[in-house]
């Protein structure tokens, strides 16, 4: 999908409509509803890139063991540990 295949993204569209439905008529059984419904497959590398070089330059997120992490503990909530924002290859 990154590379752009087109079959690759419109299988994924497909899929991701009919989950999306899903979720719809799941929520509103529990009376809940948004006002969209994305997440991170719809962000293009360009932007993650453009996000973690900014947590990177205000210090906010720092290399361990050969990933990028979000200290929360350290920046945000003292009861969370840390999120990753880039994995290391392996």
């Amino acid at each position: 999908m990154e590379d752009g295949d087109e079959e690759a993204l419109a299988l994924w569209k497909r899929l991701r409509n009919v989950s999306i439905k899903h979720y719809i008529k799941l929520y509103a059984r529990l009376n809940v509803s948004f006002d969209e419904y994305s997440g991170e497959s719809e962000v293009s590398p360009e932007t993650m890139t453009e996000v973690e070089d900014m947590l990177k330059s205000k210090g906010i997120s720092e290399e361990s063991d050969g990933s990028w992490i979000v200290g929360f503990k350290k920046h945000i909530a003292s009861w969370l540990r840390a999120g990753c924002t880039q994995q290391q290859q392996r």
